[in-house]
């Protein structure tokens, strides 16, 4: 029934099932290049709408509307560094983007190296964030255009390599979610009673009820207020220091609620306790969190939100089904 909106939404699909594949893209400055860098390895649609999406209307709408100058500096994050990944059903992008210059020593934009994956699994896809990351260590080394060439190549076959054969494809993510929530569910942030978890999914039941599960669907009727696909964004506490963990957990918590075919973006930064979600296709916006502070664009669990006794005794439960059972001995 949303295959058609969902589907406009992030893109059409660029292949028809089959086994895991893996393709490796590069794009925005790099000192080889005197401006922005001739696109390496955009051989997919999904990359294609990750440049277009993230770095082109993304990062240079909020650079040319000077909404990032404008904040104050306590408010303000200096430069890049983040780890992303964005899913939707049996596709997704892994990214990796951290400050650089072109040749003329401009520093307004990133570089960003990006995975396309199909049909992975959870352990190449963690595989695939160690590829990128030293795909990073050998672009910020050099100052070759041939160098970087070569390590966007690098990554792509060490990627490819790390994906096994077709027996090993998952039909989607929704099918092989890291094994608990405990990571969010145990974190001390998440306050006393668990009360952060009743603001997060306060603010995802307000702003994101259109794309919730069987949101038209009895039960949740109540919660869905209008048709409304707009994206949305939600800042929540990482709750773990490692950013890969940080940024699984919050995937399957929102994988959980969300309807199967939702495009979801998580984004961690390096050095900082959050992580952003921003649920269908993220504009200018929505990526606007890239560089604001907490005081800028606060923590879901910080807003003191008045929680009804419906949706507390709801959470209960949901929590109740998602705790990992206790090892007997």
């Amino acid at each position: 029934m949303r295959i058609g909106v969902f589907g406009r939404i992030f893109g059409k699909r660029d292949g028809k099932g089959g086994g895991p594949e893996a393709f490796v893209g590069a794009f925005g400055k790099h000192p080889a290049w005197n401006d922005h860098i001739e696109d390496i390895g955009l051989d997919t649609q999904r990359l294609v709408e990750a440049k277009r999406s993230l770095y082109v209307d993304g990062i240079g709408g909020n650079i040319d509307a000077g909404v990032w100058d404008k904040l104050e500096d306590h408010a303000r994050l200096e430069g890049f560094g983040h780890l992303f990944l964005w899913s939707q059903d049996d596709e997704c992008l892994i990214g990796r983007m951290w400050s650089s210059s072109d040749g003329k020593g401009r520093t307004k934009y990133p570089m960003m190296v990006v995975a396309h994956l199909r049909h992975a699994s959870r352990a190449a896809l963690a595989s695939t964030v160690q590829s990128l990351l030293a795909a990073e260590t050998a672009c910020r080394s050099t100052s070759e255009r041939a160098a970087v060439i070569e390590a966007v190549s690098t990554a792509r076959d060490r990627i490819r390599a790390s994906l096994g054969g077709a027996s090993e494809a998952r039909a989607s993510l929704h099918l092989e979610p890291p094994q608990s929530l405990d990571g969010i569910l145990q974190s001390d942030v998440m306050g006393p009673n668990l009360a952060g978890v009743e603001r997060v999914i306060y603010q995802i039941e307000r702003d994101m009820g259109a794309y919730l599960r069987d949101s038209g669907s009895e039960s949740g009727s109540s919660r869905l207020k209008s048709i409304n696909l707009r994206p949305q964004h939600l800042r929540v506490p990482a709750c773990m220091s490692d950013s890969w963990e940080s940024i699984e957990a919050w995937q399957a918590f929102m994988l959980d609620l969300l309807d199967e075919l939702c495009p979801l973006l998580v984004i961690r930064r390096d050095g900082v306790p959050w992580v952003d979600l921003i649920v269908g296709a993220p504009g200018p916006g929505e990526l606007f969190c890239l560089r604001a502070g907490l005081s800028a664009v606060p923590a879901a669990t910080e807003v003191p939100y008045t929680i009804d006794a419906a949706l507390a005794a709801r959470v209960r439960e949901w929590i109740a089904t998602k705790r990992a059972p206790a090892v007997r001995s």
